[in-house]
């Protein structure tokens, strides 16, 4: 991850900051790992806990 503090989850499971999440929603759509879809709606932020 380029910006850990940015950390999007997609659907699929796999992590991706939020530019690079951006690059792939508007180019191929699709995840490089694994080539499922990626959409907005589906990722998730990820938030760490605070001890």
């Amino acid at each position: 991850l380029v910006y850990p503090n940015e950390a999007v989850q997609t659907r699929c499971t796999h992590l991706y900051c939020k530019p690079c999440l951006a690059y792939v929603l508007s180019t191929t759509r699709a995840c490089p790992y694994d080539g499922y879809l990626v959409t907005d709606t589906d990722s998730k932020a990820l938030q760490e806990a605070n001890p």
